[in-house]
């Protein structure tokens, strides 16, 4: 089959693990740095990619500015089908992408263009929310923001088919109604065609930093957000004191029913969330280091929580080794295990086969925090897991990778966006 790009597609053996193994590994992108913030499978097994590029040469040769969204289209086998960019003559970074159901899709980002693709943004940023259909058609684009600093960071869709939009705003202005200080969660709800009907604007306490990355969207109706809270010492030092995981929960009525964070006198940080009965899993980072005060492992490490549905914290747990260990991914693995999936430069501990100088790391952990595998992926540079997907046996994930070994071929310049699925 004749390939739309050149890429590095390559059929890896199956590895020694009782529960993970990879099957496939792909990489393609130009001269520039092209990296995939998100993905989306499809019942037919296609996949669609998301995040940004600087290329003007290779496999992204179209790029408009000084970052675009790329969109890419492969099958199940990593055949690229299509691809488009979306952009305009500044900086454009596509942070998430969602089917819709009409069979169309939404990817989301931050914009500072002012032009092309865009009808109008701040320069400071806005969020960037474009709809195209499956051929890739752009159907309408909109930005949403006020004078300040605006990002969005993760978009889902509700049953009656509005879509979710969270990120950070730091604006007081136009569109955002209720900021506080600083940054504020910013969720959004959105029609179909694009129109604003609904907005929540989150502050822990006052002098508070907040940022929602990943929503879950219950079939309910509730809308789940997490990221962090940071409190910053005004008064004395106008530094963070304290930063930790954040919970924002929506019910089905649009109220706040809470808002909760996690962790201590360390740095935490939440970057994925799912729901296992009645329990929530929030995984991201803990920088904790090692001491007789803490569970830390050195560096960051791996860091979960699991929470009631009333957000009392059941368990947290710390993986990984003694250098950094980010947590990206959480999915479901059956029998109330759970894979999570991230990045690692770690060497020791839980690291048990390391690769290169930062390689994607999947674990899987019992439903009570015990560790049941590990597995590096990648080469010998570096390789970043930033998000993932699951249907079924098979689990794909996505990022950028460095390196040109390990499955990987040449390296197309800076970063190349990184694919790989495994099957249980």
């Amino acid at each position: 089959m004749k390939r739309a790009f050149s890429l590095a597609v390559i059929m890896l053996s199956v590895l020694a693990f009782s529960e993970i193994n990879v099957e496939y590994s792909f990489a393609c992108g130009g001269k520039g740095d092209d990296l995939a913030n998100d993905l989306v499978l499809l019942e037919d097994g296609s996949i669609l990619t998301a995040g940004y590029t600087t290329s003007t040469t290779g496999d992204f040769g179209t790029s408009k500015g000084k970052e675009d969204f790329p969109v890419v289209k492969m099958d199940g086998y990593f055949e690229v089908l299509w691809s488009r960019t979306f952009g305009g003559s500044d900086s454009d970074a596509a942070e998430a992408i969602a089917e819709t159901r009409d069979g169309c899709f939404i990817v989301v980002g931050m914009t500072e263009s002012p032009d092309s693709d865009i009808s109008s943004s701040n320069k400071l940023g806005d969020f960037w929310v474009i709809k195209f259909s499956s051929e890739g058609k752009l159907l309408w684009e909109k930005t949403f923001g006020g004078s300040g600093q605006d990002h969005a960071c993760d978009v889902g869709e509700r049953l009656l088919g509005n879509a979710i939009v969270a990120g950070y705003t730091r604006s007081v202005d136009e569109d955002v109604q209720g900021h506080v200080w600083g940054e504020d969660f910013w969720i959004t709800e959105l029609a179909s065609t694009g129109e604003l009907r609904n907005q929540w604007t989150i502050d822990g306490e006052n002098n508070n930093e907040n940022l929602a990355r990943r929503l879950l969207i219950t079939d309910a109706g509730e809308i789940l957000s997490v990221g962090y809270t940071a409190y910053k010492d005004v008064g004395i030092s106008c530094n963070f004191v304290s930063e930790q995981a954040a919970l924002a929960i929506i019910d089905n009525e649009g109220v706040v029913s809470s808002y909760e964070s996690y962790g201590g006198m360390y740095l935490e940080d939440g970057y994925d969330v799912m729901i296992s009965e009645d329990t929530i899993i929030i995984v991201g980072e803990q920088n904790a280091g090692v001491s007789m005060f803490s569970s830390g492992l050195g560096g960051k490490d791996f860091y979960v929580v699991t929470v009631h549905r009333d957000g009392q914290e059941i368990w947290t747990k710390n993986y990984g080794g003694t250098f950094t260990d980010i947590a990206r991914v959480v999915q479901p693995f059956g029998n109330g295990h759970f894979l999570v999936a991230g990045h690692t430069t770690s060497q020791d501990v839980d690291v048990k086969d390391p690769l290169g100088m930062n390689d994607g790391w999947i674990i899987i952990i019992k439903g009570n925090g015990e560790l049941v595998e590990s597995l590096s992926v990648g080469g010998s540079a570096d390789d970043f897991i930033l998000s993932g997907v699951s249907s079924d046996e098979k689990y794909i994930f996505c990022g950028y990778s460095t390196s040109s070994d390990g499955g990987l071929e040449s390296n197309k310049g800076g970063k190349d966006i990184w694919l790989i699925s495994l099957v249980k």
